[in-house]
C-alpha cells in the first residue's frame, strides 16, 4: 500500500510540475496576485455547490463548512497559485489531507469532483478577467 501511495504521489508531482511548466510566468503572476477575497469566493463556490445538492445533506451542513472545512480549503487554495515557488510535496500532502477529511465524513467523490469543477470554472473566469488587464493569455488548462 505504501508503494502505491508513493507511486501516486510521484505521478501527481510530475503532473503538477508539467502544468507549472506549461503556464506562462505572467499567468503565474496573476494567480499569485489573487486576493484573499478571491480565494474565499472560490472556496464558497465549492461548498455552496455541494451544500445545494440533496445528496450532501447527510454528509455536509453549513456549520461543518463554516467552522472547519472552508478554513482548511482556503489555506490550501491560497497556496495553489504560488505553487510554482512552493514545496509541491507539502502542497500535495495538504491536498491529500483535505481529500481524506471529505472521505471520512462520507462525501461522495463525484460531488467533490463536480464542486471542484465549479470552482475551477470560476477561477478560470476570475483569472481571465484579471489577466485581461495585464495582457496575459489564459488557455483552457488552468494551473489548478
Amino acid at each position: 500500500m505504501e508503494q502505491a501511495e508513493h507511486c501516486n504521489h510521484s505521478l501527481l508531482l510530475t503532473e503538477w510540475q508539467e502544468l507549472i511548466q506549461q503556464t506562462s510566468p505572467k499567468v503565474h503572476d496573476v494567480l499569485a496576485a489573487l486576493s484573499d477575497d478571491d480565494i474565499h469566493h472560490l472556496v464558497n463556490i465549492f461548498y455552496d455547490y455541494m451544500i445545494l445538492h440533496s445528496e450532501t445533506v447527510q454528509f455536509l451542513n453549513s456549520e461543518q463548512v463554516n467552522t472547519r472545512l472552508s478554513h482548511s480549503m482556503f489555506y490550501w487554495l491560497r497556496s495553489v497559485p504560488g505553487s510554482a515557488k512552493e514545496d509541491l510535496s507539502q502542497l500535495l500532502e495538504k491536498q491529500r489531507e483535505i481529500g481524506i477529511v471529505h472521505a471520512r465524513i462520507g462525501v461522495p467523490i463525484d460531488l467533490v469532483t463536480r464542486g471542484s469543477a465549479e470552482a475551477k470554472n470560476s477561477a478560470l473566469s476570475l483569472v481571465a478577467k484579471k489577466s485581461a488587464h495585464s495582457g496575459c493569455l489564459i488557455k483552457r488548462n488552468p494551473l489548478f
